[in-house]
């Protein structure tokens, strides 16, 4: 097409434009909705996962974590560790919280800071005081920070006292930010913050009380880029010191999976809306050109190429897509701001507001494709038909004939489509088949509404006026079958495709539990307190069944003889050596299970 023929193009569509659009209200909605999808799960997921990458310092609370489990640091590595860097200690255990006025209680991690918390970051608390003047010991009593949910919890305000333990303690502040929240790994209640002398006087530290303590580091120089000559020197310092260590990069690695897996789950419905406004792109185009179906047979009868009649439309169509993807793109590119803006405080991880380039391009090139994508086969059909056919086109099938150049055009913006998804997505191969998934799907419903037609006008014969009319309806020339049930089909394929993930879910936690389950569970029972506890439990009315689990945690120290940090072990079980692991034992073979290898020992076995 000449410059000439272009102009004339660009000057003709834009008075057509002067008429008005309607028709293309589902045209717009289908791509606004379909690219704010895109763009807002993209730019959320890259807000994210970017203020995951850019914080995980914080999140941990230093470069690397020394944890134990039972019992603190000894002497000697305390002394070791000081001398790697800035050290913070911190302790933390589940207990119950009781309100000290009316008994009510409730499950809370209490958690024990030192002097130098928070090395990285700051905690917020309301009133604003510093940790000193919350912790400090006032007419006897300690000071406490709390959640708000534990405040809710047992009713409780700034000022009220809480018992833990054997001992009051009096809330002086309400916890708004804790720094290091994430990176201390699931909770089961709200947060209560104290002293290490507050901790120490509950009476809740006893030899065996499940304690996780844990020391934060922050290297001085370099030393934060790299922990792995850290755990290195560490291991050689104390070989059989029992400690996990964690680097900065590793805070967040559960959440970031799970980030990530969410984004997977919204971008295939982002696609699937796409896809599905891809339809209604189709049939608002399809009938926007019926419209001007007399319009385009005058232009060719004054002599007007086909190429110009397809850049005329093609024109008016991609200037209304246009403005529809960019409105599309800033509703969902403000997703993070407005996440920031309404839910900043309730989200415990950080979220860095901005514009993300690559999910807005992904989004603009994904509405472009899906625009072009559909609209060109009516187009080209405009295009290639004659004047003649285009005046019978409502009696006559022929002008509705497909043809290859539209065919071609279709599988290459499909391809295209499916290329950006492959080339963006973390794992290509679900998106494969999610992408093969929707293929079939949209083929099977696209011959599914062809056959219903052929079948209404080869098979069907009724006498009934009215039946016969509705049944002819069906396999007219110009009939929108085929369209509705494209578009119904693919809605309720979603839909449908939506409830069962979300059944298989739930399915595969129900398969994962025991027929029967109790009806409460109770840990960290010391051996001294077992029995008092089994009877007054045994005492309650309801109890019918009462089941003790004796546990302990150690670490493996050497597998047939040799030590454990010599043995060579495959990467997907180095997670057994690392840290310490649950042991239970029984007098008698559990219920269920098996004895692969070896004996049981006897029941009045007195031995190590």
């Amino acid at each position: 097409m000449s410059t000439a023929d272009l102009t004339l193009a660009m000057r003709l569509a834009r008075r057509e434009l002067r008429g008005g659009v309607r028709g293309f209200g589902v045209f717009f909605l289908c791509l606004f909705l379909g690219v704010m999808i895109v763009a807002a799960v993209g730019s959320a997921n890259e807000a994210f996962l970017y203020g995951l990458s850019n914080e995980t310092r914080m999140l941990l609370g230093g470069d690397a974590e020394v944890r134990l489990v039972h019992r603190p640091a000894s002497t000697d590595e305390r002394a070791w560790l000081d001398q790697q860097g800035q050290v913070s200690a911190t302790a933390g255990m589940r207990a119950m919280a009781f309100n000290a006025t009316t008994g009510e209680r409730t499950l809370v991690e209490a958690k024990s800071v030192d002097a130098p918390y928070p090395l990285l970051g700051s905690i917020d608390v309301t009133p604003r005081i510093v940790l000193s003047e919350i912790f400090e010991k006032v007419d006897g009593h300690y000071g406490v920070a709390a959640e708000p949910l534990l405040l809710d919890r047992l009713n409780l305000s700034v000022g009220d006292k809480v018992r833990l333990g054997t001992t009051q303690f009096e809330v002086r502040a309400a916890i708004d930010k804790e720094p290091d929240r994430i990176g201390g790994g699931f909770r089961y209640g709200p947060r209560i913050l104290m002293s290490e002398e507050a901790l120490a006087v509950t009476g809740l530290v006893q030899p065996g009380s499940l304690i996780y303590y844990r020391y934060r580091l922050v290297f001085d120089g370099t030393g934060g880029a790299n922990t792995n000559a850290f755990k290195e020197a560490a291991s050689l310092a104390f070989p059989a010191a029992g400690w996990r260590i964690r680097s900065h990069s590793e805070a967040a690695g559960g959440v970031r999976e799970n980030i990530q897996a969410a984004s997977i789950f919204l971008t295939f419905v982002g696609f699937a809306a796409l896809v599905i406004g891809g339809v209604g792109v189709s049939n608002a185009v399809g009938h926007f050109l019926e419209k001007k179906r007399e319009v385009i047979a005058v232009f060719k009868c004054l002599g007007a190429e086909g190429s110009l009649v397809f850049a005329i439309y093609m024109l008016q169509v991609m200037s209304l897509a246009l403005v529809a993807i960019a409105l599309g793109i800033l509703a969902g590119s403000l997703v993070p701001f407005g996440l920031v803006m309404f839910f900043g405080e309730q989200i415990p991880i950080p979220i860095k507001s901005s514009f993300y380039p690559v999910a807005v391009f992904q989004a603009a090139a994904s509405g472009i494709l899906v625009t072009l994508m559909f609209s060109m086969s009516p187009l080209l059909r405009a295009r290639q038909t004659s004047a003649a056919r285009l005046f019978r086109a409502q009696v006559s099938e022929e002008a509705t004939a497909r043809s290859w150049p539209a065919l071609i055009s279709v599988v290459i913006c499909a391809a295209l489509i499916a290329a950006s998804a492959l080339l963006t997505s973390a794992v290509p191969w679900v998106t494969l088949a999610f992408l093969c998934g929707v293929a079939l799907v949209f083929l099977l419903l696209l011959y599914l509404g062809r056959g219903i037609a052929a079948f209404a006008r080869r098979w069907i014969k009724v006498r009934t006026p009215v039946w016969r009319l509705a049944l002819s309806n069906l396999h007219r020339p110009g009939a929108a079958t085929g369209s509705v049930v494209l578009s119904l089909g693919l809605g309720l394929t979603l839909l449908v495709t939506i409830v069962t993930i979300e059944g298989a879910m739930l399915q595969d936690l129900d398969d994962q539990m025991p027929e029967e389950t109790p009806a409460f569970f109770f840990i960290d029972i010391q051996k001294s307190q077992s029995d008092a506890f089994a009877n007054l439990l045994k005492g309650l009315p309801g109890v019918s069944q009462l089941m003790r689990v004796p546990n302990l945690r150690g670490r493996v120290s050497s597998i047939k003889g040799v030590p454990a940090a010599d043995v060579e072990v495959s990467p997907d079980a180095q997670w057994v050596l690392r840290g310490d692991r649950g042991l239970t034992y029984s007098v008698d073979v559990p219920d269920g299970s098996t004895v692969v290898k070896g004996e049981w020992w006897p029941s009045d076995y007195q031995g190590p």
